[in-house]
């Protein structure tokens, strides 16, 4: 692991102890990602999700990862449910070109 993702990821885990949040777990998840570590990175984006299920970002990163680890249906749903949060979001056209990719 390089030490400037180390250090973000120690970072990282206090801002979870210290209020584990939508934002905080959606950081972790950046770091994994980053390790191409997707799948724990999906963990920490279900929580963010389940912790705040309007926070649009989370959703797209939850559908970036699952559309990464080939679970296809859930990765629509999340995408899906991005776009209806945040229909003109700054993700809006990268969700709606990985949505076509998975054949929706």
């Amino acid at each position: 692991r390089k030490p400037a993702l180390a250090k973000a990821q120690s970072a990282a885990w206090r801002a979870v102890k210290l209020e584990d949040t939508a934002q905080n777990r959606e950081l972790v998840a950046q770091i994994l990602v980053a390790e191409d570590k997707p799948a724990q990175a999906k963990v920490h984006l279900e929580k963010a999700v389940e912790l705040d299920p309007n926070d649009a970002s989370a959703r797209f990163a939850l559908g970036q990862v699952l559309a990464q680890l080939k679970e296809t249906d859930d990765a629509k749903a999340a995408l899906q449910a991005y776009l209806k949060l945040s229909p003109r979001g700054h993700h809006a056209r990268e969700a709606k070109r990985l949505l076509a990719s998975l054949g929706s």
